[in-house]
């Protein structure tokens, strides 16, 4: 009986374990995702500024 919760606690000791590495993982991941984000968004910013320049522009020099 001994033994067998013994065996129980190592098995909810590793699960724990691996449970935190995945955590630390996913974490990690979840970084890098919102760093790639904000550089699209910001790429997208980029592009959406030009075409408004572009629209000025265009509206500007050919007005109907």
């Amino acid at each position: 009986m001994i033994q067998t919760i013994t065996e129980s606690q190592e098995q909810l000791d590793h699960g724990t374990e691996e449970i935190n590495e995945n955590s630390q993982k996913i974490t990690s991941k979840s970084a890098e995702v919102k760093e790639q984000t904000e550089k699209v968004l910001s790429d997208v910013g980029r592009v959406a500024a030009c075409f408004g320049v572009l629209y000025i522009l265009y509206i500007h020099y050919f007005p109907d």
